[in-house]
């Protein structure tokens, strides 16, 4: 016990004392500390010699408890120092949850948008084939059959994500709804991925092929953009037989279908994701 005593009170000891020019701090005195010391000793000493051990078990215990309640508070604040580290740890993760998130949302809208252009162009060439089939604009036509074939697909990054529910850091996220959040978002991004990857699978192997042996893709390549373009084809279209096409035109119906499906549960997938940012964000600022 006296030991305990003595580093206490050395730790405290100390005192800076000023020297000419600038202060310094002076190494501790131990005569105070050893007159402290051994003034305790003398009253336990004194209790002995006395008899009165009553008194002395009360010291003795007095003391105990002292050195358990500094052990305690110790402890605690070995505690709350790990708290605040998992803390941190958790608001870095988070940090990077973040910035994956908002880049999958970006990268949702974008796709989105390039396959509403396919549905929006699915509805006029059905609207086209309930008219005349004899149309004479062909360079809409053109466009509108390229604009059809975007097949862009989805595919979210979830490598911090995964890093997270694959580790033990997972627990370390205090908020529930954020641990649902991680825990179902691969699932969700999958059911929003079945109707894109339905209708990219039925463009390349289908539509494609069957409207090219009427108006050749060389010829609609310069719709979807300068860097696709290879120049006109030596093969002349056939618009009359690819408007006789019964075939064609369910398989363009199917994918308008497909692709009102699939706006919609982008729709949902997004306003998961936007709900997932937020999350995020109050989060990372509390």
């Amino acid at each position: 016990m006296e030991s305990h005593l003595l580093a206490t009170l050395i730790y405290f000891g100390g005192r800076p004392h000023k020297t000419r020019g600038r202060a310094r701090t002076r190494e501790p005195s131990f005569e105070p500390i050893k007159k402290m010391i051994n003034f305790f000793r003398n009253i336990r000493r004194s209790l002995l010699t006395d008899s009165r051990t009553k008194k002395y078990f009360k010291y003795a215990i007095g003391e105990i408890l002292l050195i358990v309640i500094g052990i305690l508070i110790a402890l605690q604040l070995n505690n709350w120092n790990e708290i605040r580290k998992n803390r941190n740890s958790e608001q870095l993760l988070l940090s990077s949850l973040l910035i994956e998130m908002e880049e999958n949302y970006e990268q949702l809208n974008k796709v989105m948008g390039y396959n509403s252009k396919s549905r929006s162009a699915a509805k006029r060439m059905i609207e086209i084939y309930n008219g005349n089939y004899i149309y004479k604009n062909h360079q809409e036509l053109d466009s509108v059959l390229a604009l059809l074939q975007w097949a862009w697909t989805y595919n979210p990054q979830m490598g911090t994500l995964n890093s997270i529910k694959n580790s033990g850091q997972f627990n370390s996220i205090q908020d529930e709804k954020l641990r649902s959040l991680i825990s179902s978002f691969e699932d969700l991004s999958s059911d929003a991925l079945e109707e894109n990857n339905v209708l990219r699978n039925l463009i390349i192997n289908e539509y494609v092929p069957l409207v090219s042996q009427y108006v050749s893709l060389n010829q609609r390549l310069e719709f979807l953009g300068e860097n696709y373009a290879l120049g006109k084809s030596k093969f002349e279209p056939d618009y009359e037989g690819l408007f006789k096409d019964r075939k064609l035109e369910s398989l363009i119906s199917y994918i308008h279908t497909w692709r009102i499906d699939e706006f919609d549960e982008g729709e949902q997938f997004k306003r998961k994701i936007e709900e997932f940012i937020s999350t995020l964000n109050k989060e990372i600022k509390l």
